[in-house]
């Protein structure tokens, strides 16, 4: 039980993180290309 929920909020915080990155990089004048995982 608390494994799953531990997966489920590490998927959710990576998810999180990378709309994050993704909204960052579109608003930037002049993006930095990160490789894309």
């Amino acid at each position: 039980m608390l494994s799953a929920l531990a997966g489920l909020l590490l998927s959710c915080g990576a998810a999180l993180m990378r709309h994050a990155i993704a909204n960052r990089a579109m608003t930037l004048p002049a993006p930095v290309t990160l490789p894309s995982a």
